[in-house]
């Protein structure tokens, strides 16, 4: 037998252990998912006895019984607080009540970050990531109602300035950010501005500029990006004989240096 409370459902679990069945099926079928299945949701709204009634090759018929006890009591009614969204490090307080004041409210204790979790209506959550807490809710004559409520966090590491790259010496480029609002650069020096989203960058040298922005939650992230200026690469000038193929003489340089074959001296 089973017992549940109006509206609730049940799950019923017939199982064959002969072999020459042939047929089965669940009698009555009103109030049944599947009357040709084993395991059947069952959903009265007043107690009923379900029969399972199989038969064999040979056309001999079983029957076994099953009653599902409906009290007369409904499950509790939750109202919770919409899913919601926090920075990093914050914390929201959760509301959660129902139609009858000798409910109890109990939370999955596997979702770390409430600070409180049996006989606990309003807890804080402070996740550290994106959360769904699950609620529990029985009431005085054991009906029991379930609800969830998904604290999000903003992720702090996401992406959202202009990838790192590298230019030559002498030349700019600009940056830039694809997310946020109020954009500012935190070590602006060497950038045409510091509170716009895509400035022009005149470095002389390797440097990783820190981005702040605001999400459209009002939490603020930081994002780097680089950018790479090479040093200038060394070349060796040799003149080598056309007839002996002998190295007469060599010289190094930079790309910069200007060059006078001149003064290559053998």
């Amino acid at each position: 037998e089973q017992s549940i409370c109006r509206t609730d459902e049940a799950r019923l679990q017939a199982t064959i252990v002969s072999d020459n069945v042939t047929d089965f099926y669940w009698i009555p079928d009103t109030t049944l998912s599947c009357t040709n299945c084993l395991d059947p949701i069952a959903s009265p709204m007043d107690t009923t006895t379900y029969f399972f009634v199989s038969t064999n090759e040979f056309g001999c018929s079983d029957t076994a019984s099953i009653r599902v006890l409906v009290k007369p009591y409904f499950p509790p009614v939750i109202s919770l607080t919409a899913d919601t969204t926090i920075c990093q490090n914050e914390s929201v307080r959760i509301i959660a009540s129902s139609d009858d004041v000798w409910d109890v409210f109990n939370w999955d204790e596997s979702r770390p970050g409430l600070s409180c979790y049996n006989e606990c209506e309003n807890p804080i959550a402070s996740p550290e990531e994106s959360t769904t807490y699950l609620l529990t809710v029985t009431s005085q004559h054991g009906c029991v109602s379930t609800d969830s409520v998904r604290v999000d966090v903003v992720d702090p590491n996401r992406e959202f300035a202009s990838p790192d790259r590298t230019i030559c010496e002498g030349d700019t480029a600009h940056l830039s950010i694809n997310y946020g609002t109020n954009p500012e650069w935190l070590n602006p020096e060497g950038l045409s501005c510091a509170n716009c989203p895509n400035p022009v960058v005149d470095i002389p040298d390797t440097k990783t500029f820190v981005v702040e922005i605001v999400t459209e939650f009002g939490c603020k992230i930081q994002d780097s990006v680089t950018i790479t200026i090479p040093r200038s690469q060394r070349f060796i000038l040799s003149m080598i004989s056309t007839e002996t193929g002998e190295v007469l003489g060599q010289k190094s340089f930079f790309p910069e240096s200007r060059i006078n074959v001149g003064t290559i001296n053998p």
